[in-house]
């Protein structure tokens, strides 16, 4: 911590920008971003989620959570609100966890939780990498745009 304050203390203005605008860019990255990609995928998963849950508790869906997918038959899907029928209760398990007898909705909210912060992680894992390597790039790009400006004052002094 005090190399970075020393860092700091002797930077001058646009390596003090670069730290400021890295700072704020890998805030946004990691914690902001990966909920904002999310946002309109995240609706279509709880409309799909709480399709499954009205399956779970109907009683002639009782036979889709309670036995082994490899016995079951895959249902039609009867209309595009999924109020008829158990076509999201079998889908769901077999993309989801296909080997858990019997589906519970303690099991669907593990799964559910689980996949969700599933994708939260990942996009925030890949946008501290896109960050890092931004800031690498810029800090670069400063040093050689530093290093060329040198160049011309030494040659206006000579």
């Amino acid at each position: 911590m005090n190399k970075l304050k020393n860092w700091l203390r002797i930077a001058n203005g646009w390596k003090r920008l670069w730290f400021v605008l890295s700072a704020f860019g890998f805030f946004y990255a990691t914690v902001i971003n990966p909920f904002v990609l999310t946002s309109k995928s995240n609706l279509s998963q709880y409309q799909y989620r709480w399709a499954v849950e009205k399956e779970l508790k109907k009683p002639e869906c009782q036979l889709y959570s309670a036995k082994p997918l490899a016995e079951l038959v895959e249902p039609e899907y009867q209309d595009s609100e999924g109020n008829q029928g158990c076509y999201h209760i079998y889908n769901y398990r077999k993309y989801n966890n296909p080997t858990k007898v019997p589906y519970t909705m303690d099991d669907l909210d593990r799964d559910f939780r689980q996949e969700l912060w599933g994708e939260i992680f990942v996009l925030a894992g890949l946008g501290l990498l896109g960050a890092i390597v931004l800031s690498v790039v810029m800090y670069f790009l400063g040093v050689v745009v530093a290093w060329v400006a040198m160049g011309f004052k030494k040659r206006s002094n000579s």
